[in-house]
């Protein structure tokens, strides 16, 4: 079984909680191309962004598993300057995705009356006046756990529950349900190995101490809550013309 996915903190955590056997047949790639990859027929499941599925609708979804994430810990991070009340332009670094792109857009929107003009930023340098989104392993170019904000916080303020940011899709039903079977009880597998597998990366104490204390904002499993708020997470999207109509997800 050949899965793809994109690096992060989170996939990291969980791939070091799966059996060996599934990490073998494991390759990382851009979280704007892991669903492609899936269409292309080069894996048989892909974590990919949520909002991947908007014109993807004939991927079956795993009703079991799911990344998501409703306080401090997350995959993506603002970053404003001080002093400056008004945000026009918000710069977007790292591993960006669909996910960041729109999601952004509708909680600007909603909850601060703003509309954003997105820009891709590729400058080695960041600019202490710009405004930011630091997404993936970005995050770790400036001082994310004191002082970014949260993208899942402001999502989950916005839809009253948690953002689920990665899906597990395939074009195989099958295939998604013998993955539901190997992958059981993973919240509580990663909480009871959280020590040894920080141990394996090299971050600073800082930020295993940040893991550590947030770590009951993100999880690793699909409940009737996660699924309940992909569904909410869709229905934005179609409120602000992202999608043409509201389409039933294909759980498995």
């Amino acid at each position: 079984m050949k899965i793809s996915l994109p690096g992060n903190v989170f996939t990291a955590i969980l791939l070091l909680n799966i059996s060996e056997e599934l990490k073998t047949n494991v390759s990382i790639q851009k979280a704007s191309m892991v669903t492609q990859d899936l269409l292309d027929d080069k894996c048989d499941i892909a974590i990919i962004p949520s909002l991947d599925l908007i014109k993807n609708e004939s991927l079956y979804v795993s009703s079991k598993l799911a990344i998501s994430f409703d306080g401090p810990l997350a995959n993506a991070y603002y970053k404003f300057p001080k002093n400056k009340l008004e945000i026009k332009n918000l710069f977007l670094r790292g591993d960006v995705s669909k996910n960041e792109v729109m999601t952004s857009q509708i909680v600007f929107q909603e909850l601060y009356k703003t509309k954003l003009q997105i820009v891709l930023d590729t400058e080695k340098n960041i600019t202490e006046n710009n405004s930011y989104l630091f997404t993936g392993n970005s995050i770790f170019d400036f001082n994310w756990t004191e002082t970014g904000i949260s993208i899942a916080e402001q999502v989950s303020e916005l839809i009253n529950l948690p953002y689920v940011n990665f899906i597990f899709a395939s074009k195989s039903e099958e295939k998604l349900r013998q993955l539901n079977k190997l992958i059981v009880r993973m919240d509580e597998k990663v909480i009871n190995n959280i020590d040894a597998t920080l141990d394996k990366f090299d971050y600073q104490s800082k930020v295993n101490s940040f893991i550590k204390g947030n770590l009951d904002s993100v999880y690793f499993e699909m409940t009737d809550n996660e699924t309940e708020a992909l569904k909410e997470l869709y229905k934005f999207s179609y409120f602000f013309k992202f999608v043409d109509d509201i389409f039933d997800i294909k759980f498995v």
